[in-house]
Order: structure tokens, then C-alpha cells, then sequence
């Protein structure tokens, strides 16, 4: 095998573990959301969301500055601190407002995933607006696909228009503002 095709076999084959990662986070971060609540009550929600957010994303910094020895150098510029605070800020509401969605016993963790994978769709409406192009087809198609494909993981999504599912399409629209800023 070429080493196109054993980069792209690695590429995907790496792309269905992540895949495969996130849609089981949403099972197990509801699962632990509903265990602290019963310990700690329902009181201590967002202490517990900042609990869980701390323990996640120190547990991904340390892994990122232990494997990738270039991740700790770069910021030491106004510029970098200021684009890291929005893309920290971006995708620390993002979060915030999927885990309170996930918390209310409304929300299950597939409508959780469909409604966060609504990023997909914000994030080509986001980038048409402001491009001010038409989005070509293939993008149209990939928005589709990936819209029905996260509906229907569990069957038809069993939607109620109630507050903690909005709260979560807000994290969908943050996290559509993350990649775009990102890219920015």
C-alpha cells in the first residue's frame, strides 16, 4: 500500500475513534451529571458542570504539553492570549450550555448529540452569510447527511422545545462560532 492511502486509512480509522469517543461522552456525561445530582444534590449543578469542565480540560492540557512539546511555546504575544481567551470563552459557553441542557432529566443524550451536532449547520450558515456566496453543493449535501445521520442515531429525535433543549442548540450555535473562529 502507497503512503497516500496508509496515511488516509490511518486518517479515517482515527477519525471513527474520535467519532465513536464523542458520541459516548454525551452517554457517560449524562450518566455522571445524574450521579452527582443525586449525591450532591440538584442544587449543585453548575458547580458540578465546573467541576467536570475543569477536571476534562486540565486532563487534555496536561496530555497536550506532555505530547506535543511545541504546545507550550507560541504564547507569549497580546495577540495570541487575545485570540486563545475567545476561542476558551467560545467553547467554554459551548459546553456550559450542553451540560446544563444534559443535566435536565427532559434531555436525553442522543436528543443532546442531535441537537449539538446542529454546529454543523450554523457553522455553513455562519460561513455563507459571511463569505456572501452561495454554499456550493457538496456542502449542502454534507450538512443534509450529517443533520439526518445525528436525528435519527436513536430513531426519530423526540424533541420538546423546552428550555435546556434551546440551551443546547446555543451550544451548537457557540460551537459553530469556535470552529469559525478558529479558522479566523
Amino acid at each position: 500500500m502507497n503512503t497516500f492511502l496508509q496515511r488516509r486509512s490511518t486518517a479515517l480509522g482515527a477519525l471513527l475513534l474520535v467519532t465513536i469517543i464523542w458520541g459516548l461522552t454525551f452517554v457517560w456525561m449524562e450518566g455522571a451529571l445524574d450521579a452527582a445530582a443525586k449525591y450532591l444534590g440538584p442544587e449543585s449543578i453548575i458547580a458540578t458542570i465546573g467541576l467536570f469542565l475543569t477536571v476534562r480540560f486540565g486532563i487534555a492540557a496536561i496530555i497536550l504539553l506532555v505530547t506535543v512539546p511545541s504546545s507550550r511555546t507560541g504564547f507569549t504575544s497580546r495577540a495570541s492570549w487575545k485570540a486563545g481567551a475567545i476561542l476558551g470563552a467560545l467553547l467554554l459557553g459551548g459546553f456550559l450550555l450542553q451540560m446544563v441542557g444534559l443535566s435536565d432529566s427532559q434531555v436525553t443524550a442522543s436528543v443532546s448529540a442531535f441537537l449539538t451536532s446542529l454546529y454543523v449547520v450554523f457553522t455553513a450558515i455562519i460561513w455563507t452569510i459571511a463569505r456572501r456566496s452561495w454554499p456550493s453543493t457538496s456542502l449542502v449535501l454534507g450538512v443534509l447527511l450529517t443533520t439526518i445521520g445525528a436525528g435519527f442515531i436513536n430513531g426519530p429525535p423526540h424533541l420538546n422545545f423546552n428550555l435546556p433543549e434551546w440551551l443546547t442548540v446555543g451550544c451548537g450555535l457557540l460551537f459553530a462560532g469556535h470552529i469559525i473562529a478558529t479558522d479566523v
